[in-house]
């Protein structure tokens, strides 16, 4: 049985992933934009992991991890080439690598080892602690980069775990108006702070992905309180955003079960967006209210029905399902 609750958060993540990625084409032009595209940042990605390992308690199940292979892997290699066939159209110049992750595809081989590291660390008492040291630690190892997606498969991993351990009576615990309330002063206050001392420079600490020495310029002494300070923001963020969404089924809450899609084809219009001159329009006539109406338009499309028929086959990898139903008669 689905829960309204997780499908409207997912809805809620996803438009922000889409205005996102759009908000990034259009850093430097404008203050506002620039700091909620910052704030956005801190709590977007860590409540979809949260959300993911939140749904991974099967991990265990003896055919789990097989499934998974195929349903993230297989879409990750497929849509790996076709980005960068696509953007290549554009001159990008991109060579075909597979084990560098490009744009939004890291998620698909992060999630994948996030279930693998659950094995090991859900037999530890302490495994969300241990994980939160290793996220911190591994920011010192230049070796631990973009390649396979294992710097941000570390620095996101607490927040997997964390999900996996979440029930939503917890949830339900703080969903009190008190709390709501708070969650509101904080939500808006920290938007002010970032608009007043512009703080998008920093925005890196939030991506998880370069080692503490690309981002302090080899000064990292105190790299691990950064992430430490990082972390905790990103979880108070998080907590007062998973407060204030809605229990009840929404008109909306449908398009959570597709936000898969979503994820995996938004990235083809935001391209065509950037490349054409609406971008150029956007920024001469500083028209940044379509930095929000483009992302609604994005995903309502990109769930449409037509679109998952046409899809269906390379994201839910029906070719190797069927394959298999044929093999197994």
């Amino acid at each position: 049985m689905r829960i309204s609750y997780f499908d409207n958060l997912k809805v809620f993540l996803i438009f922000l992933v889409v205005t996102g990625h759009l908000m990034g084409q259009f850093l430097g032009r404008s203050e506002f934009i620039d700091s909620l595209y910052f704030f956005i940042n801190i709590f977007h990605m860590p409540l979809f992991v949260f959300v993911a390992g939140y749904f991974s308690k099967n991990f265990a199940r003896k055919d789990y991890i097989g499934k998974l292979a195929i349903k993230l892997l297989i879409p990750y290699l497929i849509f790996q080439y076709i980005y960068t066939t696509y953007y290549n159209l554009y001159g990008d110049g991109l060579a075909y690598n597979f084990l560098i992750p490009r744009w939004a595809l890291w998620f698909l081989i992060s999630l994948f080892f996030w279930n693998l590291l659950l094995i090991v660390f859900s037999r530890f008492k302490y495994g969300l602690i241990l994980s939160v040291v290793i996220g911190v630690f591994a920011g010192y190892v230049n070796e631990i980069n973009e390649v396979l997606s294992m710097s941000r498969t570390f620095f996101f991993f607490p927040f997997f775990i964390l999900g996996y351990y979440a029930k939503m009576d917890h949830i339900l615990a703080f969903k009190k108006n008190i709390f709501k309330v708070i969650s509101v002063i904080c939500l808006t206050s920290l938007l002010f702070f970032i608009y007043q001392y512009n703080l998008i420079d920093h925005g890196q600490w939030l991506m998880g992905k370069r080692s503490y020495e690309f981002m302090l310029n080899g000064d990292i002494n105190l790299a691990w309180l950064y992430r430490m300070i990082t972390y905790m923001t990103m979880f108070v963020v998080s907590f007062s955003v998973v407060l204030l969404i809605p229990q009840r089924t929404l008109r909306a809450s449908e398009i959570g079960k597709y936000t898969m899609y979503i994820y995996l084809l938004h990235l083809f219009f935001i391209k065509l967006i950037v490349e054409s001159p609406i971008k150029e329009l956007v920024i001469q006539e500083s028209m940044y209210v379509f930095l929000f109406i483009i992302p609604f338009m994005i995903v309502w499309f990109t769930q449409s029905k037509v679109v998952r028929k046409i899809t269906s086959g390379l994201i839910e990898v029906k070719f190797l399902k069927r394959k298999h139903k044929t093999s197994s008669v």
